[in-house]
């Protein structure tokens, strides 16, 4: 199954893999779909972070978290293509669907750039949630182009990524 060229919901992605892969085949949609989501529930009441999860692949996965049955905390300070400005929307835009959704999410506006700040999101889901289950790092704008050209504390940060110590 080519995912990339699918245009499917989760829920028929799941049914389509417990077809292609447990013998699916032999029993009804509904019996499908009943053993997907006995399964399909991985993250259910995990408290999740998705860091730069307002636009791109880190919004498709702060969906599937919040699909799986995690809460989510959705991080984007909303900058734009090339790490400028600010702006509320996109990660509004994520948490109001997965809240469509049935699902359970806050959005969060803080850079990850900075360790101070950076905690504050762990606070915001440690004060949302009650605790923290995990956290998908994976904030960040770097065109190829532009990774040449960084120097000093910009380059040292996309050095040293998720390296970063306490």
């Amino acid at each position: 199954m080519n995912l990339a060229a699918t245009d499917n919901t989760l829920n028929e992605y799941s049914a389509k893999l417990a077809e292609d892969h447990i013998g699916g085949k032999d029993r009804s949609r509904s019996e499908r779909r009943s053993f997907v989501q006995g399964v399909a529930k991985s993250l259910q009441d995990k408290v999740v972070i998705v860091t730069g999860a307002g636009r791109g692949i880190r919004r498709e996965i702060a969906l599937v978290c919040a699909a799986e049955g995690a809460k989510v905390v959705v991080n984007d300070p909303g900058g734009a293509p090339d790490g400028a400005g600010t702006d509320a929307a996109p990660a509004e835009e994520v948490v109001e669907e997965i809240r469509k959704a049935g699902g359970t999410a806050v959005p969060n506006f803080e850079t990850v750039a900075e360790a101070i700040l950076a905690s504050r999101i762990v606070k915001q889901a440690v004060d949302a949630f009650g605790r923290l289950d995990g956290v998908v790092k994976n904030a960040g704008i770097l065109l190829q182009k532009q990774a040449a050209r960084l120097r000093g504390t910009a380059r040292q940060q996309h050095e040293r990524g998720t390296l970063q110590q306490r």
